[in-house]
């Protein structure tokens, strides 16, 4: 049986490893939510609507409300991925912390 020495090995009490578990968790669920379906970086109103489970309705109303961030490129009103998944992130409530 091989000897290890005390400095072999790092102690952890229960919460340490619990948010260390968390963080892992939390930044897999990130770079989940990061690489969408079809992956692309930008929606119009239309793809960002069935991105998300959205109606196109909806996405109007919270644009018009200044609600979810967009940008317009000429006449094109564009959503970008990571501003959108950090917007969605902002709504979580409950779950892991």
């Amino acid at each position: 049986m091989p000897k290890f020495s005390k400095q072999q090995f790092a102690v952890f009490t229960i919460s340490e490893l619990e948010d260390a578990i968390r963080g892992v968790i939390n930044e897999a669920l990130k770079f989940k939510r990061s690489v969408s379906k079809s992956g692309k970086q930008y929606f119009t109103k239309k793809e960002l609507a069935q991105e998300i489970g959205f109606s196109v309705r909806q996405i109007d109303t919270l644009r018009s409300k200044g609600e979810i961030p967009w940008i317009k490129q000429g006449r094109r009103v564009l959503f970008r991925r990571v501003d959108i998944d950090a917007w969605l992130e902002k709504g979580l409530v409950g779950g892991v912390k």
